[in-house]
């Protein structure tokens, strides 16, 4: 499983009327689904002479936006001027722990990713006040953190995260949906194929950004396609309104869509032909790679099996589901 493009700007950035006008035009682009135009204009506000700890704010909203596209150098250079200043963005640093800790579960560095996500940074300074963009930014960084969690196959302290997060929820639209999404998997990867069901078709869609909006859709037919509920997954597809063949990681959750609803149909050779694609474009979820070896075992097809087996272990080589894989691979050897 991949992580989501966490698209928010959680902290209002408005000290100076040009500021503001940089910041509302790069969420305004996000928003849409332009992460180009928000690198630019970020970009530009990183570079005025404003105040230093709003000039740090648009950095945790650039690493957003680079992520968006993948552009992890650009992740990297933005995090290693941001990280020595978090403890002056208390109590507001959270929102830079959880933008950077996506872009480390987004390259499979999950055990990086756990241990910045429980930074106390993200916790306020002594008589700090703590309002509810700070409690946002904690919630988000724990919603980051079951997702880690669950990547490296430690589903019960995931679930303990997750229910923690019932009232933050319901703040957010966007917090509520990624919240529900993560809990609905959990009950499919427990074999409680109903609940997980039940639970995923409760999301809401509406209000959220293009391109998280999208990345969740994909998810979510994944989801109903593995739930053996491949029509439903179809009209998931077919519905989504935006052009994701500019964005990597979403054509790769297009493809894996595509491979789980043909796995559901029970029409194998398609299936794994997506698969084989998938493998192609590097996708990092190990659970997709591991289904696609058991389809291909199935299919009397050993090698490859075996390929696939590979590709979880070496794509994704901190997940849980590639641990399996090596498992596999050595009992075949």
């Amino acid at each position: 499983m991949e992580p989501f493009f966490l698209g928010y700007l959680l902290v209002p950035l408005g000290y100076t009327s040009a500021l503001a006008a940089l910041s509302a035009s790069a969420e305004r682009a996000l928003v849409r689904g332009h992460p180009e135009k928000a690198v630019r204009l970020l970009s530009l506000a990183r570079k005025a002479p404003f105040l230093a700890t709003y000039r740090s704010m648009c950095d945790v909203n650039l690493i957003t936006a680079a992520y968006a596209l993948e552009d992890y150098d650009l992740v990297e250079q933005v995090w290693r001027d941001l990280e020595p200043k978090l403890d002056s963005l208390r109590p507001y640093a959270g929102s830079a722990l959880a933008s950077y800790g996506a872009t480390l579960i987004g390259r499979g560095r999950y055990q990086e990713a756990e241990a910045l996500l429980r930074s106390p940074l993200q916790d306020p300074k002594p008589n700090q006040r703590v309002d509810n963009v700070t409690v946002l930014c904690r919630a988000f960084c724990r919603a980051n953190l079951s997702s880690a969690l669950v990547n490296m196959g430690r589903f019960e302290e995931a679930r303990e995260l997750l229910a923690s997060l019932d009232s933050e929820s319901d703040q957010s639209p966007l917090l509520g949906s990624l919240v529900t999404f993560l809990k609905a998997y959990l009950f499919y990867l427990d074999g409680e194929i109903e609940a997980s069901r039940d639970l995923a078709v409760r999301i809401d869609f509406s209000n959220l950004p293009l391109l998280y909006r999208t990345e969740l859709r994909y998810h979510y037919a994944a989801l109903l396609a593995r739930c053996e509920d491949p029509e439903s997954a179809e009209r998931v597809v077919s519905g989504i309104e935006m052009d994701t063949s500019s964005h990597r990681r979403l054509t790769r959750l297009r493809v894996l869509a595509l491979a789980e609803i043909a796995t559901a149909k029970g029409d194998p050779r398609t299936a794994l032909s997506y698969f084989k694609d998938l493998r192609a474009l590097r996708h990092k979820g190990s659970l997709g790679f591991l289904r696609a070896a058991s389809l291909a075992k199935r299919e009397n097809d050993p090698g490859l099996a075996s390929d696939f087996l590979h590709s979880a272990v070496e794509l994704d080589p901190e997940g849980h589901w590639a641990s399996i894989a090596r498992k596999k691979l050595a009992g075949e050897e």
